[in-house]
């Protein structure tokens, strides 16, 4: 049982302090990336980690979401199936929610030997303490290089997988393994609304531009992949500008209007 006074530890001082990540474009993209840099923990081919793993596959009741799981792929003297699973929080406005709710977890905490809670570096900007950390729970900290365990893990003897669990976890699998072949394939299929936005642009029905693909125009597919959808990017200036361009007389009072309240003084 760990003691509730119990803080986390110093960062050793350094001369050369290792730099603070650069944030990146979007939560999404954050969490991509912070989840990517646990394979350097939990390498290939001994582990594999599998993003955004659900506790059964359909619908039922108390379906969870973990945002990963490391599974074990060599040899082991523990269960059929050992697993490490992880809670990432990017920021300390989320945690003491999920803090209160730690039996959120519960559905896929039962297959797993260890539990951590992910958080960027510094820890201490997300969790004051181990003491916050519900029971079970461990933590691992994410900056530019490898993750570093600042609480380690108590493992215990997880419970065997349900099949509803297996089915999530070789669907999970399926998709890491589709991802990696091709990164869009995550991206939402967005239309082409305006296919002459510019000489290297088309325009997408999401409010996004898109590079204009290389084959001729009789030829390209009616949607094509939202990356920037993915990436949570806001609209796209030059679709805004184009939009105002071809808009009517009523359309373009309306924008006048929206913009008015937003002029500097």
């Amino acid at each position: 049982m760990r003691s509730a006074s119990r803080t986390l530890p110093a960062r050793p001082a350094s001369a050369n302090p290792e730099p603070r990540p650069k944030r990146l474009a979007s939560p999404h993209q954050e969490a991509g990336h912070v989840v990517s840099k646990l394979s350097r923990l939990y390498p290939e081919p001994q582990w594999a980690i599998l993003p955004e793993v659900r506790s059964s596959t359909g619908c039922p009741e108390g379906l969870r979401t973990a945002d990963a799981l490391a599974v074990l792929l060599g040899e082991s003297s523990g269960p059929s199936l050992q697993l490490h699973g992880f809670e990432l929080k990017l920021n300390r406005p989320d945690w003491p929610h999920e803090r209160k709710q730690p039996e959120k977890s519960g559905p896929l905490k039962l297959f797993c030997a260890a539990w951590y809670l992910v958080v960027p570096a510094p820890a201490k900007s997300i969790v004051l303490g181990a003491s916050e950390l519900p029971d079970g729970w461990w933590l691992i900290e994410g900056g530019t290089g490898t993750p570093s365990i600042v609480v380690e893990a108590a493992e215990r003897e997880a419970e065997e997988p349900t099949p509803g669990f297996t089915r999530a976890l070789m669907r999970a699998s399926l998709r890491a393994a589709t991802l990696r072949a091709d990164p869009d394939a995550d991206a939402p299929l967005q239309p082409i609304t305006r296919p002459a936005l510019s000489r290297h642009h088309i325009g997408l029905g999401c409010g996004h531009v898109a590079p204009r693909p290389l084959t001729k125009e009789k030829d390209w597919p009616r949607y094509v992949p939202g990356r920037a959808c993915l990436a949570d990017h806001p609209t796209d200036l030059e679709l805004v500008l184009a939009s105002i361009e071809d808009a009517g007389s009523q359309d373009l009072r309306r924008i006048d209007a929206a913009l008015e309240g937003r002029r500097p003084c």
